[in-house]
C-alpha cells in the first residue's frame, strides 16, 4: 500500500508486477485485480487534461492579478 501511495504505482500492469515480485501474488488478468481493488475502493489518481492552446505565463499572470479580486468579493 505504500508503494501505492508513493506513486510507484500508476497501472494496473504495475500493481500485478508489484504484488507478483513483493508477495508472490500472480493474477492471471487484470480484471480480477481491478475488481479487487473495486471492492476496496481504491481510487487511481489522474492528472488533469490541459488543453493545447494554454499558455503558463498567461495563466499565471491572471492568478496574480484575480487574487486580489476574489478575496473582495467575500
Amino acid at each position: 500500500m505504500q508503494a501505492m501511495r508513493a506513486g510507484h504505482i500508476a497501472t494496473m500492469q504495475d500493481a500485478r508486477d508489484y504484488l507478483e515480485r513483493e508477495w508472490g501474488i500472480r493474477y492471471k488478468n487484470g480484471k480480477s485485480l481491478w475488481w479487487l481493488f473495486k471492492k476496496h475502493r481504491v481510487k487511481w489518481k489522474t492528472g488533469r487534461r490541459r488543453h493545447q492552446k494554454a499558455n503558463a505565463e498567461q495563466q499565471a499572470a491572471f492568478k496574480k492579478t484575480s487574487g486580489a479580486w476574489s478575496s473582495n468579493q467575500r
